[in-house]
Protein backbone atom coordinates (compact mmCIF):
# COMPACT_ATOMS: atom_id res chain seq x y z
CA UNK A 1 0.00 0.00 0.00
CA UNK A 2 2.90 2.45 0.73
CA UNK A 3 3.89 2.32 -2.65
CA UNK A 4 0.73 4.39 -3.55
CA UNK A 5 1.50 7.49 -1.94
CA UNK A 6 3.91 8.66 -4.49
CA UNK A 7 1.34 8.31 -7.10
CA UNK A 8 -1.25 10.37 -4.97
CA UNK A 9 1.30 12.68 -4.59
CA UNK A 10 1.95 13.47 -8.28
CA UNK A 11 -1.39 13.41 -8.89
CA UNK A 12 -2.25 15.95 -7.08
CA UNK A 13 0.66 18.27 -7.87
CA UNK A 14 -1.18 17.28 -11.73
CA UNK A 15 -4.13 18.37 -10.50
CA UNK A 16 -2.73 21.74 -9.28
CA UNK A 17 -0.91 22.45 -12.01
CA UNK A 18 -3.84 21.67 -14.16
CA UNK A 19 -5.78 24.05 -12.01
CA UNK A 20 -3.33 27.18 -12.20
CA UNK A 21 -3.17 26.88 -15.74
CA UNK A 22 -6.83 27.24 -16.03
CA UNK A 23 -6.84 29.79 -13.69
CA UNK A 24 -4.62 32.13 -15.48
CA UNK A 25 -6.23 30.99 -18.97
CA UNK A 26 -9.59 32.23 -17.75
CA UNK A 27 -7.70 35.36 -16.58
CA UNK A 28 -6.43 36.43 -19.77
CA UNK A 29 -9.45 35.28 -21.18
CA UNK A 30 -11.50 37.64 -20.01
CA UNK A 31 -8.89 40.26 -20.32
CA UNK A 32 -9.10 40.17 -24.34
CA UNK A 33 -12.13 39.51 -24.89
CA UNK A 34 -14.32 42.50 -25.81
CA UNK A 35 -16.49 44.03 -22.42
CA UNK A 36 -19.94 44.01 -24.39
CA UNK A 37 -22.23 42.02 -26.31
CA UNK A 38 -20.79 39.08 -28.04
CA UNK A 39 -17.45 38.07 -27.64
CA UNK A 40 -15.05 36.19 -30.07
CA UNK A 41 -11.99 34.34 -28.62
CA UNK A 42 -9.37 33.22 -30.87
CA UNK A 43 -7.01 30.90 -30.74
CA UNK A 44 -3.99 32.33 -29.96
CA UNK A 45 -0.79 31.84 -27.90
CA UNK A 46 -2.65 33.05 -24.81
CA UNK A 47 -5.35 30.57 -25.72
CA UNK A 48 -3.88 27.78 -27.22
CA UNK A 49 -6.56 25.08 -26.86
CA UNK A 50 -10.77 25.37 -26.60
CA UNK A 51 -12.04 26.73 -23.07
CA UNK A 52 -13.44 23.64 -21.38
CA UNK A 53 -13.96 24.82 -17.90
CA UNK A 54 -17.23 25.69 -16.81
CA UNK A 55 -16.47 28.34 -14.50
CA UNK A 56 -14.75 30.37 -17.62
CA UNK A 57 -17.58 29.56 -20.07
CA UNK A 58 -20.11 30.41 -17.47
CA UNK A 59 -18.84 34.01 -16.36
CA UNK A 60 -18.61 34.55 -20.34
CA UNK A 61 -22.10 33.84 -20.88
CA UNK A 62 -23.01 35.64 -18.25
CA UNK A 63 -21.48 38.75 -19.71
CA UNK A 64 -21.68 38.62 -23.33
CA UNK A 65 -24.54 36.52 -23.82
CA UNK A 66 -23.35 34.99 -27.21
CA UNK A 67 -19.65 33.62 -28.10
CA UNK A 68 -17.25 32.78 -30.81
CA UNK A 69 -14.91 30.53 -30.66
CA UNK A 70 -12.41 31.20 -34.07
CA UNK A 71 -9.52 29.29 -35.32
CA UNK A 72 -9.69 26.37 -32.67
CA UNK A 73 -9.85 23.90 -35.53
CA UNK A 74 -12.83 21.79 -33.29
CA UNK A 75 -13.66 18.31 -34.30
CA UNK A 76 -17.18 16.97 -33.34
CA UNK A 77 -15.76 15.47 -30.49
CA UNK A 78 -14.66 19.11 -29.05
CA UNK A 79 -17.63 20.30 -29.95
CA UNK A 80 -19.86 17.85 -27.72
CA UNK A 81 -17.09 18.33 -25.15
CA UNK A 82 -17.80 22.13 -25.15
CA UNK A 83 -21.41 21.81 -25.04
CA UNK A 84 -21.25 19.56 -22.26
CA UNK A 85 -19.46 22.11 -20.24
CA UNK A 86 -22.40 24.10 -19.27
CA UNK A 87 -25.70 21.31 -19.93
CA UNK A 88 -26.47 17.87 -19.80
CA UNK A 89 -29.75 18.13 -20.62
CA UNK A 90 -29.82 18.32 -24.23
CA UNK A 91 -32.78 19.14 -26.60
CA UNK A 92 -33.67 16.55 -29.64
CA UNK A 93 -35.84 19.48 -31.44
CA UNK A 94 -39.14 17.33 -30.37
CA UNK A 95 -42.31 19.59 -31.42
CA UNK A 96 -39.49 21.32 -33.42
CA UNK A 97 -41.16 24.07 -35.83
CA UNK A 98 -39.26 22.80 -38.64
CA UNK A 99 -38.84 19.30 -39.52
CA UNK A 100 -40.55 18.28 -42.76
CA UNK A 101 -39.09 18.80 -46.78
CA UNK A 102 -37.06 21.60 -47.69
CA UNK A 103 -36.94 22.92 -44.13
CA UNK A 104 -35.80 19.88 -42.42
CA UNK A 105 -33.43 18.42 -40.10
CA UNK A 106 -31.00 15.42 -39.80
CA UNK A 107 -29.25 13.96 -36.81
CA UNK A 108 -25.59 13.14 -36.77
CA UNK A 109 -23.63 10.09 -35.46
CA UNK A 110 -26.49 8.71 -34.59
CA UNK A 111 -27.03 11.47 -31.85
CA UNK A 112 -30.61 12.66 -31.43
CA UNK A 113 -28.93 15.87 -29.67
CA UNK A 114 -26.81 16.88 -32.79
CA UNK A 115 -28.06 17.82 -35.69
CA UNK A 116 -28.16 19.90 -39.11
CA UNK A 117 -29.17 23.37 -39.33
CA UNK A 118 -32.58 24.64 -40.42
CA UNK A 119 -33.09 23.22 -44.06
CA UNK A 120 -31.59 20.53 -46.27
CA UNK A 121 -30.15 23.06 -48.62
CA UNK A 122 -29.16 26.15 -46.18
CA UNK A 123 -29.72 28.15 -49.40
CA UNK A 124 -32.61 30.57 -48.19
CA UNK A 125 -31.62 33.00 -45.29
CA UNK A 126 -33.49 33.34 -42.18
CA UNK A 127 -34.81 36.24 -39.98
CA UNK A 128 -33.45 36.79 -36.85
CA UNK A 129 -35.28 34.42 -34.09
CA UNK A 130 -35.19 33.17 -30.77
CA UNK A 131 -35.08 29.01 -31.08
CA UNK A 132 -38.51 27.10 -30.49
CA UNK A 133 -40.29 30.16 -28.65
CA UNK A 134 -43.61 28.56 -30.00
CA UNK A 135 -43.33 26.21 -27.22
CA UNK A 136 -43.44 26.54 -23.19
CA UNK A 137 -39.96 25.85 -22.35
CA UNK A 138 -37.19 26.93 -25.39
CA UNK A 139 -33.91 25.99 -24.62
CA UNK A 140 -31.29 27.85 -22.97
CA UNK A 141 -28.05 27.43 -25.19
CA UNK A 142 -27.96 26.91 -28.34
CA UNK A 143 -24.33 26.08 -30.08
CA UNK A 144 -23.19 25.92 -33.30
CA UNK A 145 -20.20 24.11 -35.14
CA UNK A 146 -19.10 24.51 -38.61
CA UNK A 147 -18.35 21.81 -39.92
CA UNK A 148 -17.75 22.44 -43.84
CA UNK A 149 -17.79 26.58 -44.25
CA UNK A 150 -18.45 28.27 -47.87
CA UNK A 151 -16.38 30.44 -49.91
CA UNK A 152 -19.65 33.08 -50.07
CA UNK A 153 -22.79 33.86 -47.87
CA UNK A 154 -24.61 31.27 -45.18
CA UNK A 155 -23.00 33.51 -42.44
CA UNK A 156 -24.83 33.40 -39.32
CA UNK A 157 -26.28 36.85 -38.04
CA UNK A 158 -26.17 37.20 -34.19
CA UNK A 159 -28.95 40.12 -32.54
CA UNK A 160 -29.77 41.31 -28.85
CA UNK A 161 -32.84 41.06 -28.05
CA UNK A 162 -32.55 43.81 -25.28
CA UNK A 163 -31.28 46.27 -27.88
CA UNK A 164 -34.04 45.39 -30.54
CA UNK A 165 -36.46 46.05 -28.42
CA UNK A 166 -35.57 49.52 -27.24
CA UNK A 167 -34.70 50.06 -30.98
CA UNK A 168 -38.37 49.82 -31.42
CA UNK A 169 -41.08 52.41 -32.17
CA UNK A 170 -42.66 53.41 -28.59
CA UNK A 171 -45.81 52.39 -29.90
CA UNK A 172 -44.91 48.88 -31.13
CA UNK A 173 -43.25 48.09 -27.93
CA UNK A 174 -46.81 49.56 -25.97
CA UNK A 175 -48.44 46.80 -28.43
CA UNK A 176 -46.04 44.19 -27.90
CA UNK A 177 -46.50 44.80 -23.81
CA UNK A 178 -49.82 45.12 -23.75
CA UNK A 179 -51.10 41.86 -26.74
CA UNK A 180 -50.08 38.46 -27.10
CA UNK A 181 -49.19 36.17 -29.84
CA UNK A 182 -50.29 32.94 -30.96
CA UNK A 183 -48.96 30.28 -32.93
CA UNK A 184 -50.47 28.03 -35.13
CA UNK A 185 -49.62 24.67 -36.64
CA UNK A 186 -51.07 22.27 -39.03
CA UNK A 187 -49.70 19.28 -39.74
CA UNK A 188 -50.72 16.39 -41.56
CA UNK A 189 -51.20 13.07 -40.58
CA UNK A 190 -47.51 11.58 -41.32
CA UNK A 191 -46.05 14.56 -40.41
CA UNK A 192 -47.04 15.19 -37.04
CA UNK A 193 -45.50 12.09 -36.05
CA UNK A 194 -42.28 13.37 -37.34
CA UNK A 195 -42.50 16.29 -35.14
CA UNK A 196 -43.53 14.98 -32.34
CA UNK A 197 -41.00 11.70 -32.86
CA UNK A 198 -43.94 9.34 -31.87
CA UNK A 199 -47.08 7.47 -33.09
CA UNK A 200 -48.83 7.50 -30.55
CA UNK A 201 -51.57 10.66 -30.28
CA UNK A 202 -51.89 10.30 -26.37
CA UNK A 203 -47.86 10.67 -26.14
CA UNK A 204 -48.48 14.21 -28.01
CA UNK A 205 -51.19 15.37 -26.39
CA UNK A 206 -48.86 15.04 -23.36
CA UNK A 207 -46.18 16.57 -24.92
CA UNK A 208 -48.51 19.21 -25.60
CA UNK A 209 -49.68 19.99 -22.04
CA UNK A 210 -46.07 20.00 -20.67
CA UNK A 211 -45.33 22.60 -23.18
CA UNK A 212 -48.83 25.09 -22.99
CA UNK A 213 -49.88 23.76 -26.33
CA UNK A 214 -53.33 23.47 -27.18
CA UNK A 215 -54.42 20.60 -29.58
CA UNK A 216 -56.97 19.23 -31.56
CA UNK A 217 -57.34 16.55 -34.19
CA UNK A 218 -59.11 16.88 -36.93
CA UNK A 219 -61.04 14.31 -39.17
CA UNK A 220 -58.82 13.37 -41.36
CA UNK A 221 -55.94 13.29 -38.64
CA UNK A 222 -54.33 16.27 -38.94
CA UNK A 223 -52.57 17.57 -35.87
CA UNK A 224 -53.94 21.58 -34.99
CA UNK A 225 -51.88 23.35 -32.48
CA UNK A 226 -52.21 26.40 -30.66
CA UNK A 227 -49.93 28.34 -28.54
CA UNK A 228 -50.53 31.86 -26.76
CA UNK A 229 -47.30 34.04 -25.51
CA UNK A 230 -45.64 37.14 -25.25
CA UNK A 231 -43.45 38.28 -27.67
CA UNK A 232 -41.25 39.78 -25.03
CA UNK A 233 -39.39 38.26 -22.28
CA UNK A 234 -38.08 39.92 -19.11
CA UNK A 235 -34.36 39.42 -17.46
CA UNK A 236 -33.89 39.26 -13.76
CA UNK A 237 -33.63 43.15 -13.88
CA UNK A 238 -37.24 43.17 -15.25
CA UNK A 239 -34.97 44.41 -18.52
CA UNK A 240 -37.38 43.56 -21.79
CA UNK A 241 -35.71 42.17 -24.37
CA UNK A 242 -38.01 40.88 -27.71
CA UNK A 243 -36.86 37.77 -28.47
CA UNK A 244 -39.62 34.98 -30.19
CA UNK A 245 -40.26 33.35 -33.17
CA UNK A 246 -42.65 35.46 -34.83
CA UNK A 247 -40.53 37.13 -37.34
CA UNK A 248 -39.30 33.53 -38.88
CA UNK A 249 -42.62 32.50 -38.77
CA UNK A 250 -44.52 35.93 -40.53
CA UNK A 251 -41.81 36.09 -43.52
CA UNK A 252 -42.18 32.35 -43.42
CA UNK A 253 -45.86 32.50 -44.17
CA UNK A 254 -45.92 34.82 -46.87
CA UNK A 255 -42.92 32.63 -49.00
CA UNK A 256 -45.80 29.84 -48.35
CA UNK A 257 -47.81 31.78 -50.47
CA UNK A 258 -45.47 32.61 -53.27
CA UNK A 259 -43.75 28.99 -53.20
CA UNK A 260 -45.34 25.86 -53.69
CA UNK A 261 -42.24 23.79 -52.62
CA UNK A 262 -42.16 25.02 -49.05
CA UNK A 263 -44.18 23.18 -46.99
CA UNK A 264 -45.05 25.38 -44.16
CA UNK A 265 -48.43 25.32 -42.04
CA UNK A 266 -47.69 27.39 -39.40
CA UNK A 267 -48.75 31.21 -38.96
CA UNK A 268 -48.91 33.52 -36.27
CA UNK A 269 -51.17 35.83 -35.53
CA UNK A 270 -52.98 38.06 -32.41
CA UNK A 271 -54.05 36.45 -29.51
CA UNK A 272 -57.47 36.59 -30.88
CA UNK A 273 -56.45 35.73 -34.71
CA UNK A 274 -56.39 38.76 -36.14
CA UNK A 275 -53.35 39.21 -38.08
CA UNK A 276 -50.36 41.71 -37.43
CA UNK A 277 -50.12 44.94 -39.54
CA UNK A 278 -47.44 44.45 -42.21
CA UNK A 279 -45.98 47.68 -40.61
CA UNK A 280 -45.38 46.33 -37.70
CA UNK A 281 -43.84 43.16 -39.20
CA UNK A 282 -41.73 45.51 -41.58
CA UNK A 283 -40.58 47.73 -38.65
CA UNK A 284 -39.52 44.78 -36.69
CA UNK A 285 -37.75 43.33 -39.65
CA UNK A 286 -35.90 46.80 -40.66
CA UNK A 287 -35.33 46.75 -36.88
CA UNK A 288 -33.48 43.52 -36.73
CA UNK A 289 -31.90 43.49 -39.63
CA UNK A 290 -30.34 46.92 -38.27
CA UNK A 291 -28.99 44.89 -35.17
CA UNK A 292 -27.67 41.99 -37.12
CA UNK A 293 -24.08 41.02 -36.38
CA UNK A 294 -22.52 38.67 -39.33
CA UNK A 295 -20.60 36.08 -38.30
CA UNK A 296 -18.15 34.41 -41.15
CA UNK A 297 -17.30 30.66 -40.84
CA UNK A 298 -14.34 28.57 -40.51
CA UNK A 299 -13.57 25.20 -40.19
CA UNK A 300 -14.11 24.02 -37.00
CA UNK A 301 -15.30 27.39 -35.19
CA UNK A 302 -17.96 27.08 -33.19
CA UNK A 303 -20.79 29.77 -31.48
CA UNK A 304 -22.39 29.77 -28.06
CA UNK A 305 -26.08 31.52 -28.04
CA UNK A 306 -28.05 32.76 -24.59
CA UNK A 307 -31.50 31.68 -26.30
CA UNK A 308 -32.71 33.67 -23.53
CA UNK A 309 -31.42 37.07 -24.72
CA UNK A 310 -30.14 36.39 -27.74
CA UNK A 311 -31.72 35.69 -31.43
CA UNK A 312 -29.77 34.32 -34.32
CA UNK A 313 -30.60 33.84 -38.04
CA UNK A 314 -28.60 33.34 -41.06
CA UNK A 315 -27.15 34.61 -44.75
CA UNK A 316 -28.00 32.03 -47.68
CA UNK A 317 -25.66 30.56 -50.06
CA UNK A 318 -25.57 28.93 -52.89
CA UNK A 319 -22.88 26.47 -51.89
CA UNK A 320 -24.75 23.19 -51.10
CA UNK A 321 -21.55 21.98 -49.30
CA UNK A 322 -22.41 23.80 -46.36
CA UNK A 323 -22.90 22.07 -43.06
CA UNK A 324 -23.42 23.44 -39.48
CA UNK A 325 -24.11 21.79 -37.29
CA UNK A 326 -26.26 22.69 -33.87
CA UNK A 327 -26.65 21.41 -30.28
CA UNK A 328 -29.33 22.83 -28.08
CA UNK A 329 -29.22 22.54 -24.18
CA UNK A 330 -30.91 23.19 -20.67
CA UNK A 331 -28.79 25.11 -17.95
CA UNK A 332 -29.30 23.24 -14.50
CA UNK A 333 -30.04 25.85 -11.88
CA UNK A 334 -26.49 25.77 -10.78
CA UNK A 335 -25.06 26.24 -14.09
CA UNK A 336 -27.59 29.02 -15.30
CA UNK A 337 -26.41 32.72 -15.57
CA UNK A 338 -28.50 35.69 -14.82
CA UNK A 339 -30.03 35.94 -18.04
Amino acid sequence: MGCLQPVVTLNLIVALKVEVMLASMHRRVMETIQRNFCATIERSSETPVLPLDPTMLRSILERERCVVFSGFDASIEDFENITGALSNDFHAYRGGGFTVGKLSRSTVNNNSTLMTATGSTQDFPLPLHGEMYYLNQPPDLIWFYCQVPVSEGGQTTIGDARQIFQDLSTRTQELLRERKIRYERRMDDGDWQVTFQTESRAEVEEFCKGQGLEIIWAEDGTAITYFYTSALREDAANAPAFINSLLIVALGEQAMRSTKDIKLNFIVRWEDGSPIAQEILDEINRVCARNEIEVSWQRGDIILVDNRSVMHGRRGSNDKDRKILVRMGTLSAANAPTA
